[in-house]
C-alpha cells in the first residue's frame, strides 16, 4: 500500500498570449468550469487574473512538483501558456484565520 503523503503549496505565474484567438476563447468556459471544480475540491486555494489579462497567479496543492505539472498540463487553455512553478514552504491567507461556521 503506498504511503499517503500530504500536499504541499504551490505558485504557480502563468503568462497567457497577448493575442488571443477565437480557439482559446472557446477553450474558457470549460478552463474556468476546471479551476471552478478544482477550488472547490481545496487543489486551488488562489487563482487571479491581470488587469491586462496576460498573467494568472494561482496558489495550488499537490503532492509533489511532478503532480502539480502534470494538472496543469489537462488545463484546456495549458497549450496556449507558459509557467513557472515553484515550491512554497507555506501559504497565509484570511480564511486561513476565519473559524469554520457552525449551522447548529
Amino acid at each position: 500500500m503506498s504511503e499517503l503523503r500530504p500536499l504541499r503549496p504551490f505558485f504557480i505565474e502563468i503568462d497567457l498570449p497577448e493575442i488571443k484567438n477565437e480557439r482559446f476563447m472557446e477553450k474558457i468556459p470549460e478552463h474556468r468550469a476546471m479551476i471552478q471544480e478544482w477550488i472547490k475540491k481545496g487543489i486551488i486555494r488562489s487563482y487571479n487574473l491581470s488587469k491586462d489579462r496576460e498573467k494568472l497567479w494561482v496558489v495550488m496543492y499537490g503532492q509533489d512538483f511532478s503532480t502539480v505539472v502534470d494538472a496543469i498540463a489537462t488545463l484546456p487553455l495549458s497549450e496556449y501558456f507558459t509557467s513557472r512553478i515553484t515550491e512554497l514552504l507555506f501559504t497565509e491567507n484570511n480564511s486561513s484565520f476565519l473559524p469554520e461556521l457552525s449551522l447548529n
